[in-house]
């Protein structure tokens, strides 16, 4: 009997996540980041993107982590257009997107002209596959990109070639955006 009782109490630590079991069960940093003991969890993603600015002499973004549960960081910098400096970062996390976001502007769209605006965007969203317009319930306006992949195949230089994508796009349609926006 006394066996018995010994491998219930077995049984009840399996079955009850405790310290070390509960890992694998409880999302969280440990859990999602298969790392050993003792090694903290790094956003290869960043790593390897950090490593290509310098590569590149990209000195133009300023890296900032959240340290959240996904290992979050922005890479923040400006896009220069039309005399205009639009805030523009790109972030990258343990997840499998990679996202570019610039954005246009804020405050822009109005309850007037808030249907006009969206169909507008609609139109651009259909003719650009590599980023797409979104706007806020405060009219603000965005343009996102992402770029999916898995941390084994990160490939930054596709990061530079979409937004460089993203730059010659705003060069050719802020003006008009603009004019859109403020109608």
């Amino acid at each position: 009997m006394a066996e018995k009782t010994k491998q219930n109490r077995e049984a009840e630590n399996w079955e009850t996540p405790g310290e070390e079991a509960g890992n694998w069960e409880t999302p969280g940093e440990e859990a999602r980041n298969w790392e050993t003991p003792g090694e903290e969890a790094r956003n290869t993603k960043a790593v390897q993107l950090e490593s290509y600015f310098q590569q590149q002499k990209l000195k133009c973004f300023q890296k900032e982590e959240l340290k959240d549960k996904v290992h979050t960081v922005i890479f923040h910098s400006a896009v220069e257009v039309e005399k205009q400096t639009l805030p523009m970062g790109i972030i990258v996390d343990d997840t499998i997107y990679t996202i570019i976001r610039v954005q246009i502007g804020s405050g822009l769209i109005k309850e007037r002209n808030q249907s006009d605006f969206n169909e507008y965007m609609n139109e651009l969203n259909r003719n650009y596959k590599v980023f797409k317009y979104i706007s806020s319930d405060s009219g603000d306006i965005f343009l996102d990109a992402c770029i999916p992949s898995t941390p084994e195949f990160f490939d930054p230089e596709m990061v530079r070639v979409v937004l460089n994508v993203i730059v010659e796009h705003l060069q050719e349609k802020y003006d008009e955006l603009m004019k859109k926006a403020w109608a």
